[in-house]
């Protein structure tokens, strides 16, 4: 803890320093300099649980249901309308997206109606982060078995437009999300998010990542949208990411995987459409 303060201290520092040499006459932006420093490095060595809610943008409405299957398909309407989904970062290391517990489910509909939303979210597995570096794991079930497939670079324009998200200053940011679909076809769509500079993690719910920033808000095209509900800091255990020993999962690339998909469309088609 005395190292993480001694870091800090030296970090808003300099920047209190730089100011003051280069704008000596501008009081306030050094004030506003100095606190940014300090948020930076508080952001930067903290553990924290990121949560949005993820709403099905093409949902269907069923809410005049009647029958028992009609009535079920109005649940997980309304289940895909609020979803909640956590992206925890433990000290900037690693992070995960998707791994909530499913044991607090406590009826059967219930738990029926989580997994039908995972499935038609595309929320099926856990998405691994190793900060340090730069690499996403998303894992993908083929046949039974556990794929960490490493997810590739995306390729993101910086836009020059700003907006407050639960009052945290983003920017915008576009790029393109491709994949195999289950007959083997390519298919993309474009992809829409507000970053935060003040919170120094390039990544954000569902794997993406490489923006200068935390992801706060992400829309995939007109099918998905991730809402920020709240970010909690914290220095408890229960924050702390279990991530996976990599040296001995099933590591494969997205070239490899979409092969394997190719290769089994009619078996595994269902389950592969993300």
């Amino acid at each position: 803890m005395f190292g993480l303060l001694v870091v800090t201290v030296y970090q808003v520092r300099v920047g209190f320093i730089l100011v003051q040499m280069e704008c000596s006459n501008l009081k306030k932006n050094a004030f506003i300099l100095f606190l940014f420093v300090t948020i930076y490095g508080y952001s930067q060595n903290q553990n924290l649980k990121v949560t949005y809610t993820l709403t099905a943008l093409k949902a269907k409405d069923t809410s005049s249901a009647v029958s028992f299957k009609e009535k079920m398909k109005n649940r997980i309407y309304a289940r895909m309308q609020e979803y909640p989904v956590e992206l925890k970062i433990e000290s900037g290391v690693y992070a995960v997206f998707n791994d909530k517990d499913e044991t607090m489910e406590v009826d059967n509909q219930r738990k029926f109606v989580d997994k039908m939303v995972k499935i038609a979210l595309g929320l099926k597995k856990a998405i691994y982060y190793d900060l340090r570096n730069n690499s996403v794991y998303e894992v993908k079930e083929l046949d039974s078995k556990d794929y960490f497939v490493k997810k590739n670079i995306y390729n993101w324009q910086l836009i020059d437009q700003s907006k407050l998200i639960n009052g945290f200053l983003c920017y915008r940011a576009k790029t393109t999300y491709s994949y195999i679909d289950r007959n083997g076809n390519s298919n993309s769509w474009p992809i829409d998010a507000w970053y935060c500079p003040e919170l120094p993690y390039g990544i954000g719910p569902k794997g993406f990542s490489g923006v200068p920033g935390l992801i706060l808000e992400l829309t995939e095209a007109d099918f998905f949208k991730y809402n920020l509900v709240d970010i909690k800091f914290s220095d408890s255990t229960n924050f702390f990411v279990k991530m996976p020993d990599l040296n001995t999962a099933n590591i494969i690339t997205n070239t490899e995987y979409d092969s394997l998909v190719k290769s089994k469309p009619n078996k595994f088609g269902s389950e592969l459409r993300n």
